[in-house]
């Protein structure tokens, strides 16, 4: 019929097959206070919080979506990137290189005592990484218990004209009792 005819065989189609590589993305976040895992930080003192996201799979990530809630008694006071709103701070990365990190710091403070371990959760979400969120790490801070002392009570007795006799009577919390000065 002078027409040509081409016909592949499956053999041959498969020979010359181009398949995807299989990708594995991966991210991952470390959080950190004053450059450490815990810290005691003082009260009314300012303290810093290190967030480091780093891109471990094997493609590029886009759009990493980073936040961090302040708990219960601290307060977020600045950042040097992203925002806060609510105390509660948050950053996108527009693109993570595969191995690349991104460090972020947000400066803290705690107005006032609260006893015991306030833990602080900071967690990062990519779209090309499976599980919401991805990732998420906490970094702790204790304060110092402040000292109180109370005079519960207190006697003056005089002895002559110029002498007296003083007996006090103190509740201490947080600390030792050393001793009173009184200054007359």
């Amino acid at each position: 019929n002078g027409e040509n005819v081409t016909k592949t065989s499956d053999a041959c189609k498969k020979a010359f097959e181009v398949v995807a590589p299989e990708t594995h993305p991966g991210v991952t976040i470390n959080k950190t206070v004053n450059n450490v895992e815990h810290a005691t930080v003082g009260v009314n003192q300012e303290f810093t919080y290190q967030i480091v996201v780093k891109n471990t799979g094997d493609v590029v990530l886009k759009n990493v979506l980073v936040s961090d809630a302040a708990p219960a008694g601290v307060v977020f006071v600045s950042a040097d990137k992203g925002t806060i709103a609510n105390n509660k701070w948050s950053a996108t990365i527009a693109s993570l290189a595969v191995g690349q990190s991104e460090t972020f710091r947000i400066t803290a403070k705690l107005p006032s005592y609260l006893a015991g371990t306030i833990k602080n959760t900071a967690c990062v979400d990519a779209s090309e990484v499976s599980g919401t969120p991805d990732d998420c790490d906490d970094a702790t801070i204790d304060t110092p218990a402040v000292p109180v002392v109370t005079c519960d009570g207190m006697t003056v007795t005089k002895i002559s004209r110029t002498e007296f006799s003083f007996a006090t009577n103190y509740t201490v919390k947080h600390a030792t009792f050393v001793s009173v000065v009184y200054v007359v």
